[in-house]
């Protein structure tokens, strides 16, 4: 039997289907169907609750589909070499195609699990390698960050200092999400002006 690409399996499989959307809006799908070997770490409907609140695409029109905090996060999900389960050893560390970000495996008997989330349907048949269906969302320890190209005339400022100059005490109305968020959902991020920090 032909099997699909992990894109394509994804989108056949209803306890995936949240997956598979997040996955197309973001442009992850592309990657994931391409020729591999990949593995995607994916997580079933239930664990990707609240997600789809994440930014769709990347929030300006220069920027690639696959640099939006929710490609991001699809992103830590998907090791760019082939992990079979019968592969995956006790303590085991994993790239991610998020940055220098790794993901870390635990195995327990017959038991298999990724950064806490359990690996609940292993080697799902693909073409281009490996897909794991897990019980949990997982979180990249650095924060996905994207703004909205911002000057201080775009903003609220404006209007109370025309000459948009930016003094102690301003505020710049910033555009953009984050990636976990805290408790009150959101992070903390601090900006500066690049000519002070020369």
């Amino acid at each position: 039997a032909e099997y699909p690409n992990i894109a394509a399996q994804v989108g056949r499989l209803s306890s995936f289907s949240t997956l598979a959307s997040l996955a197309t809006s973001s442009g992850v799908a592309e990657v994931l169907g391409g020729d591999g070997p990949l593995t995607l770490m994916g997580p079933q409907n239930a664990a990707l609750a609240g997600l789809e609140s994440t930014p769709t695409q990347a929030t300006d029109d220069d920027e690639a589909p696959t640099s939006s905090v929710r490609a991001d996060i699809l992103k830590y999900h998907t090791i760019p070499a082939s992990v079979a389960s019968g592969d995956i050893s006790d303590g085991q560390t994993v790239s991610t195609l998020y940055g220098d970000q790794t993901l870390t495996f635990s195995v327990s008997g017959d038991q298999i699990s990724v950064d806490g989330a359990q690996v609940v349907r292993p080697d799902i048949p693909v073409t281009n390698e490996n897909f794991h269906g897990i019980d949990g969302l997982l979180t990249p320890s650095t924060a996905s960050l994207d703004f909205t190209d911002r000057t201080p005339s775009d903003s609220a400022l404006a209007s109370t200092a025309p000459d948009t100059t930016l003094e102690d005490g301003n505020e710049v109305v910033i555009d953009g999400s984050f990636f976990p968020a805290d408790a009150n959902g959101g992070g903390f991020v601090v900006l500066h002006d690049s000519t002070q920090l020369a």
